[in-house]
């Protein structure tokens, strides 16, 4: 996007309760897990910003659709 360097990094969760239990842990799941943060985060340099998106749904390209996303929709 746009003109440099720039990277996206995405993390996806079954459900925002995932999300929530995930982001308050208060002891990683694993030392590997620790570790690869602590190392991600030290080659990193300028800022960030950090967003929530919500997959609600998405367009069938061979029904010509909006397909709404869950059960039963």
């Amino acid at each position: 996007m746009g003109s440099g360097s720039e990277v996206e990094v995405w993390q996806c969760y079954n459900s925002l309760v995932d999300f929530a239990k995930n982001v308050t842990a208060s002891t990683p799941k694993d030392d590997n897990l620790s570790e690869s943060r602590k190392t991600f985060w030290s080659l990193v340099s300028g800022s960030h910003e950090d967003q929530i998106y919500m997959h609600i749904g998405h367009v069938n390209l061979e029904k010509g659709v909006f397909d709404l996303a869950g059960e039963n929709r």
